[in-house]
């Protein structure tokens, strides 16, 4: 085994065991993991992969689609492509094809496209998660809190190729030793609470900062890069 396999095995068995402790702590049921792994070798999602891992995100349709052409040379059978980036028009098509879900739809265009091209590759229903700008900052996309509910029921009316999963958030990067602890607290309760109004109810929050305060609101998946591939290639 190399050093490389060596160490993403020890980082792998050390977020299952974090997981683990913080889901006994919390009372919660232990959640989807998604390897995210945008930036990584396909040589890193091999070994991931071999650790019983299935689920992997990416943020770039390209990189996606490179990926995926190794996976099949490969042999990775049973892999899945989450997308978690943000979308563009032009590569929706595309993307649909490859990845088994969608995580952050934010505009309801968006959502159009993807309900199209689901039909159009017999992938209906199609699993997707509305992306929720949860605390209204300008570089981050995403419904708003506002537009959630409206977009929600035209979506549930008007798309029927969907399968709303539920709620997806990035906060804003967690630093719990501030002074501002409180305001993290308050906000991911929110995205909680209101993430089992949307869907099946279902919540992607969490990364690699912030497992324990994602699990102690009931996160059914966590979104993990670097605490289980090291730092990007």
């Amino acid at each position: 085994m190399s050093l490389e396999s060596t160490e993403i095995k020890k980082n792998y068995k050390d977020l299952l065991g974090q997981i683990q402790k913080a889901t006994l702590a919390s009372k919660a049921l232990e959640p989807r993991i998604v390897a995210v792994s945008k930036k990584q070798s396909i040589g890193k999602v091999k070994a991931v992969y071999e650790l019983g891992q299935r689920d992997f995100g990416e943020s770039y349709c390209q990189e996606m689609e490179e990926k995926e052409r190794e996976r099949v040379r490969l042999g990775l059978e049973g892999l899945r492509w989450t997308f978690v980036g943000r979308l563009q028009s032009n590569k929706i098509r595309k993307i649909v094809s490859l990845a088994s879900e969608v995580q952050s739809l934010g505009t309801f265009k968006h959502a159009e496209l993807i309900n199209r091209y689901a039909f159009e590759l017999k992938k209906n229903p199609y699993k997707v998660y509305l992306l929720v700008n949860s605390a209204n900052e300008p570089s981050k996309g995403g419904f708003s809190w506002g537009e959630l509910s409206s977009a929600q029921e035209r979506i549930r009316s008007e798309l029927p190729n969907l399968s709303v999963q539920g709620l997806m958030a990035i906060p804003p990067k967690v630093e719990l030793e501030r002074e501002d602890k409180a305001f993290y607290e308050k906000l991911y309760a929110k995205i909680a609470k209101e993430s089992r109004g949307v869907g099946l109810g279902l919540l992607s929050l969490g990364m690699s900062s912030d497992i324990e305060l994602a699990l102690r609101c009931g996160s059914d998946c966590l979104r993990v890069g670097s605490k289980i591939f090291g730092k990007r290639e």
